[in-house]
């Protein structure tokens, strides 16, 4: 596929399209290529992953994400807007997910977020109940 115009607006729509209809090959190859990535490109991809069953791809590309947040800016926007994300699409805090938001939420100094990811989990298992 060749996009003439690539700008912000361009990449978004059609990353974020391939991603809606579970292209994710097609779409996280134009993902790497994209150049300046935003929130709505990651957004796009993680939600993506999560809701066709790759919650472990999911994860991993947020923690990329997080990663990449505190090392250029020190911002956590991304940590809150991937968790009502995954609110609003009614995903269940398991152990592995609700763990990892746990501990990124510590690591950022957010204890009430932390905390509440932590009650929210219906089973903690004992790690995530250690990270808090």
């Amino acid at each position: 596929m060749s996009m003439p115009h690539k700008n912000k607006f361009s990449w978004n729509v059609v990353i974020s399209g391939y991603a809606k209809v579970g292209e994710l090959d097609f779409a996280r190859r134009l993902f790497n290529e994209m150049p300046r990535k935003n929130g709505i490109a990651w957004n796009a991809m993680i939600h993506g992953y999560a809701k066709d069953g790759y919650p472990r791809i999911a994860l991993k590309l947020f923690k990329d994400l997080l990663n990449l947040e505190i090392g250029q800016t020190g911002s956590v926007w991304s940590l809150d807007m991937v968790h009502a994300r995954m609110i609003v699409d009614g995903m269940e805090f398991d152990s592995l997910l609700g763990g990892s938001l746990v501990n990124m939420n510590g690591k950022c100094g957010d204890l009430n977020s932390a905390s509440g990811v932590l009650n929210a989990m219906k089973d903690p298992d004992d790690y995530s109940l250690c990270l808090l």
